[in-house]
């Protein structure tokens, strides 16, 4: 599958490597990761922060050199190497800047300030003004726990033009076999920080696609709802998203086309459950 660009035409500044892998942002990058440390607990913070300086040279020559690659990640595992931690957010802090501007409102993942919390209240809101059916845009086709590398790394360098943060993207992208449930399957790498970033690159198309028909809709990250007046509008906007996820995107199709899953907002919780129930932001 090949996701089409979807932002404008400007070119990510040549030197933005540069920009990633300055001091200044190394320690940006550091400090997100400190404030984390002390919530989520990650090992190895104390070592890290005896030769602070050196670690941070060390980690600016290592990505300058492209001598140290991140592995992709199956889940979020606290215990990688907490300069690979601090290289991964250098990456989105830049990144973030660039594309944040073109996402939807009614995206709320890798956006400052949005998350699971504001997709809560504009679902809140949505409901309030009488749209209580409920399509959830997961249940039409199976959408991927792991972000199709070819299709993101494709995308990415529609913009990124600098050879050495497309080898550093092109690593952390990489997406590796691995056995689970004696099946061999490609890993997800959801334990980055960039995974929020990503998901609103792929999914920015669908965003577009809804958003055109005038759907109230709501996303944060996999996470997506269509909301409705009417049971006859739900139905027909699923054979429509149905047609473009199955045919444009490539998705595989979870149901028969026919078989529309449809809710009323009293019949939803399962639909709702995760935007209110998971921890937040």
């Amino acid at each position: 599958m090949t996701l089409r660009p979807p932002y404008s035409d400007t070119k990510l500044a040549e030197n933005i490597f540069n920009s990633i892998v300055s001091f200044e942002n190394i320690n940006d990058a550091y400090a997100v990761v400190r404030q984390l440390s002390e919530t989520i607990g990650f090992e190895g913070t104390t070592r890290f922060e005896e030769s602070l300086e050196t670690n941070f040279l060390a980690l600016q020559r290592e990505m300058d050199t492209l001598s140290y690659r991140p592995r992709p990640m199956y889940h979020l595992d606290t215990i990688k190497p907490e300069k690979e931690w601090v290289m991964e957010f250098a990456v989105l802090l830049i990144l973030r800047e660039f594309f944040e501007s073109s996402f939807l409102g009614s995206s709320h993942g890798s956006s400052h300030g949005k998350g699971l919390s504001t997709a809560a209240e504009q679902i809140e809101d949505i409901t309030r003004h009488g749209y209580h059916w409920i399509v959830n845009v997961d249940s039409i086709a199976w959408i991927s726990s792991y972000i199709e590398a070819e299709a993101l790394t494709e995308t990415l360098f529609h913009y990124i033009t600098d050879d050495k943060l497309r080898s550093l993207l092109s690593s952390m992208i990489q997406v590796e076999e691995v056995m689970r449930n004696d099946l061999m399957v490609p890993a997800t790498f959801s334990g980055s920080p960039l995974i929020t970033l990503l998901y609103n690159i792929y999914f920015h198309s669908l965003d577009e696609f809804i958003s055109q028909k005038g759907v109230q809709y709501v996303r944060c990250n996999h996470l997506a709802l269509m909301f409705f007046k009417t049971r006859g509008d739900a139905e027909r906007a699923y054979h429509e998203v149905h047609t473009y996820m199955t045919g444009i995107m490539g998705l595989k199709s979870k149901y028969h086309e026919n078989q529309v899953l449809v809710k009323e907002l009293h019949e939803a919780t399962d639909y709702l459950q995760p935007f209110f129930e998971m921890p937040k932001d």
